[in-house]
Parts: C-alpha cells; sequence; structure tokens
C-alpha cells in the first residue's frame, strides 16, 4: 500500500511496474555476515562491502529500488545486542550504502522500519516507545535524502499506523505491508481488507 503523491516514486509508478527487491537480512545471513537469531544488519557497519555487492546485485538483476538495510536497526533491537551506541550510525550508514549503488542504476533509495516486537495494542506506552524509534530512524534516513519509507512485516495494525503517521509527518511517501501471520487478520484484530483500506 503506497500512500504519499509529487514523490519519485509516484512519477515512476505513473509510469508502470516499479521492482524492488528484498531478503537482504536472510542473503547476507546466508553469506554468513549476519548472526542468525537476531537478524540485527550488523554489516552496514562490519561489512559495508558485503552490503555495496548485495545492492548491486539487486540492481543488476532489475531492482529499481535499493533498499537501506535498516531492518531491525531500531534501539530496542540493538539494546538487546549491546550495540546501542551504534544505533545512529548503522541507520546513516544504511542509507549511504544504498545511494552510492541507487546512484550508478538511477534507483530509488527506501528507507526502511520494522515491526519492532516491543508494540502490545493493550499498553499505550508501547505505542510511544515504537514511534520514537520509527522517528529516530525515519529522521535520520530523511536527513540523508530518501525517497520513500517502506514499513514492512506488521503483524498489528496500529504499529503500521504509527509508521505511516511518522512517515507522513516527515513529507515522506509510504509503502507499508501487513504480515500475514495470522490466518485471517492482524494481532490486533483487523481484517486484512478492513487494515489496508483504514491505511490507505
Amino acid at each position: 500500500m503506497m500512500t504519499g503523491t509529487g514523490s519519485a516514486l509516484a512519477d515512476r509508478l505513473a509510469q508502470g511496474t516499479v521492482l524492488g527487491a528484498e531478503g537482504y537480512v536472510f542473503e547476507l545471513e546466508r553469506r554468513g555476515y549476519i548472526k542468525a537469531g537476531a537478524y540485527v544488519p550488523e554489516a552496514v557497519l562490519d561489512f559495508p562491502e558485503a552490503v555495496i555487492e548485495l545492492h548491486r546485485e539487486f540492481l543488476r538483476a532489475g531492482a529499481d529500488v535499493m533498499v537501506a538495510l535498516t531492518y531491525y536497526a531500531h534501539r530496542d533491537k540493538l539494546r538487546q545486542l549491546g550495540r546501542e551506541s551504534d544505533l545512529e550510525a548503522m541507520n546513516r550508514q544504511a542509507v549511504r550504502l544504498a545511494q552510492k549503488v541507487a546512484a550508478e542504476g538511477g534507483a530509488l533509495v527506501a528507507g526502511n522500519v520494522c515491526n519492532t516486537w516491543a508494540y502490545d495494542p493493550q499498553d499505550s506506552g508501547t505505542a510511544d516507545a515504537v514511534r520514537a524509534m520509527y522517528a529516530e530512524q525515519l529522521g535520520w534516513a530523511a536527513d540523508e535524502g530518501i525517497d520513500f519509507v517502506i514499513a514492512e512485516t506488521n503483524d498489528y495494525l496500529g504499529e503500521a499506523l504509527i509508521a505511516l503517521e511518522v512517515s507522513q509527518e516527515l513529507a515522506l511517501p509510504a509503502m507499508v505491508t501487513l504480515a500475514t501471520t495470522g490466518p485471517a487478520k492482524t494481532w490486533d484484530g483487523y481484517d486484512y481488507v478492513e487494515a489496508c483500506q483504514i491505511l490507505a
């Protein structure tokens, strides 16, 4: 679901299909650059050339979008691994690596946030914590000059809406995806069609 108009993404969509590539974390894990389990994109700082090479492979395969590798690069997840001090550097570096390769092939650059595992619809304090995490990540991405946001793999509509709201506050177009981990509904009880309509 894409929102926002007057953007580079909207312009490309008006001309036809825009192809993006995903699976950065899993592919870097397969190649031995990311640890199984936490799936924090430490490779952005520890092995930037591996991230650049993967971006280039996606670009050569026809991707129109380079996604900044910031999946799980939020404060709570990095704190669990003892890398919270790398938070800003990891997020900014991820955008810069994506931009470097995007410039080689005229691709767009997407900032990225994902489900945090910190959100609980029964606890309003968790919504504030998630909002703060998204505001940090997307604020740095906006500073670095992304074209749009991908807010992905949301199990809860409520968390997806927070990502969308933060994107809108930063005047960034957003593509929002839901993880269909429930058989018919989001974890906070919304039919997937209804959830998409609310996001739209």
